[in-house]
């Protein structure tokens, strides 16, 4: 899962490019130079202090690298104080990482100072625990030594920290280095407070059922066959995964991860996997009960699953809903007709519930006995369930 995550800053939070391209010009303007284009792309892959020592030498300027630093940053930070705005969205994908309690920091190979004034003015800066430079590591993000620092500075692994940048070249080299990175253009596909809906490809009878459970933002993840409930559900994939032995690969431009046909995970674990990988933490399952027993048993599975990882799953069908309860307590509405409890790994004690038909206080849950089946909550009350010790499985029954 995501604990942290990492931000370039140009082109990545703040729109700014242009400005510096603009700046180097008036700056070497009042030196008497004309800005060489075809070299203006070197800067990319330089520090900040490096980037100044190439204009020194290229541009043969005589002032020194000081002067020449505290000339540009004059010209460049009443830009970044007045006039950067912060990119399209950016705001409210901040905002969502830190509700879920993700740590933030910005790797940047522009001046500390500069990229605070631009995020300070649009409101951003709050967001951000520290801004780490390449110039702190000496080197260009190219190697990814700035997002290792940065990381270290928050306390957490690469493999729990998201990278998003605005270059692919260094999105590559931030995955080389073990971290989840992904380019600005892809943040529609993260999940930190978003739900992940992954579709399997057990027959759906009802869909007007699995509708009612669908949110406008939800991103879709078709597993293999399960594309053909595409239309139906009237939602197009986010993200396709398959190995693709029951049906062909559709070969689209929408994301697609082709997995090999001999793996431990099936196609839909290697999708929840992704999905949490991706900081989901909320799942709807569909299309995943029916049909085979093996597969059914399975994907019941992934609940425990989710719960062992901090996450939230839930299996929706034609018939029922089903949910993993523990420590919190969960509910029951009278529009159900039927519930029932039932113990999948190990004994559950504790267990409580209230407003039922048969009502249940501080008992015991074994494998051996179901003792929580077919339940029904009382006329218009709500049915509580609550368990102390262990995990039980609710089913809620539609009909």
């Amino acid at each position: 899962m995501i604990k942290c995550a990492v931000f370039d800053a140009d082109g990545t939070l703040i729109d700014s490019m242009g400005i510096w391209l603009e700046a180097d010009r008036e700056y070497l303007s009042s030196k008497g130079r004309e800005l060489d284009p075809a070299t203006y792309g070197k800067f990319n892959k330089l520090t900040f202090a490096q980037s100044i020592s190439y204009v020194k030498k290229h541009y043969g300027l005589t002032d020194t690298e000081e002067q020449i630093t505290a000339d540009i940053l004059k010209i460049v930070g009443k830009k970044y104080e007045n006039d950067v705005m912060a990119k399209d969205g950016v705001k409210e994908l901040l905002r969502r990482l830190a509700d879920c309690g993700v740590k933030l920091a910005v790797a940047t190979a522009n001046d500390k100072e500069l990229v605070s004034l631009a995020l300070k003015k649009n409101g951003l800066l709050g967001y951000f625990s520290g801004i780490v430079t390449c110039d702190e590591t000496n080197c260009g993000k190219d190697d990814a030594a700035v997002f290792l620092h940065t990381a270290e500075t928050l306390g957490c692994e690469p493999s729990e920290t998201l990278v998003v940048e605005d270059s692919e070249q260094y999105v590559k080299a931030a995955r080389e280095a073990g971290f989840f990175a992904v380019h600005i253009d892809e943040i529609g596909k993260l999940g930190v407070g978003r739900r992940g809906v992954i579709v399997g490809a057990a027959d759906i009878g009802r869909y007007d059922i699995i509708k009612e459970y669908l949110k406008d933002d939800d991103c879709f993840i078709y597993c293999d066959a399960g594309l053909k409930h595409e239309k139906a559900l009237g939602r197009e994939a986010d993200i396709i995964v398959g190995d693709f032995d029951s049906t062909e690969n559709p070969n689209r431009e929408t994301e697609t991860i082709v997995l090999p046909h001999v793996k431990d995970d099936t196609d839909t674990v290697f999708a929840v996997k992704e999905a949490m990988r991706r900081g989901f933490s909320e799942l709807l399952l569909v299309g995943v009960i029916g049909g085979r027993i093996d597969h059914t048993l399975g994907n019941i599975a992934i609940l425990n699953m989710l719960h062992t990882a901090g996450c939230h799953g839930m299996i929706v069908d034609d018939h029922s809903e089903i949910e993993i309860v523990s420590d919190k307590p969960a509910y029951v509405s009278d529009k159900f007709p039927y519930f029932s409890l039932l113990n999948i790994t190990g004994t559950c004690r504790g267990v409580t519930v209230k407003n039922a038909l048969y009502p249940l206080d501080d008992a015991e849950l074994t494998t051996d006995f179901p003792l929580g089946i077919s339940n029904e909550p009382l006329n218009g009350k709500t049915a509580i369930v609550t368990v102390k010790e262990g995990r039980a499985l609710l089913v809620r029954v539609r009909y």
